[in-house]
């Protein structure tokens, strides 16, 4: 009884790690590193905690759009006048 047990949890264990290990042919990799579809990672650092990192992976047109954005939001907040870009504390140096 003990051996069947143990040899059908075996099958079950080969059978999914043959399946695991499966291409699937509808994703492809894109290797043209210009292809707004290219894959990049990076590791950025984890706010709060200095020795942690984490690795980020986006789309070139997804990093992209991500640093346009921040951009625009930084390009509003100095033309409302919501960051003080002068060196004085007070506005009156300005």
């Amino acid at each position: 009884m003990y051996f069947v047990r143990l040899s059908m949890m075996c099958a079950a264990i080969i059978s999914s790690a043959s399946y695991a290990q499966t291409p699937s042919n509808s994703s492809t990799k894109v290797t043209d590193r210009n292809d707004p579809n290219f894959v990049i990672c990076r590791r950025q650092q984890v706010t709060g905690n200095y020795a942690a990192s984490k690795k980020t992976c986006r789309t070139r047109a997804e990093w992209i759009a991500e640093t346009r954005g921040a951009q625009e939001a930084a390009q509003n907040w100095q033309d409302k006048g919501m960051v003080n870009s002068c060196s004085s504390p007070d506005r009156s140096g300005c």
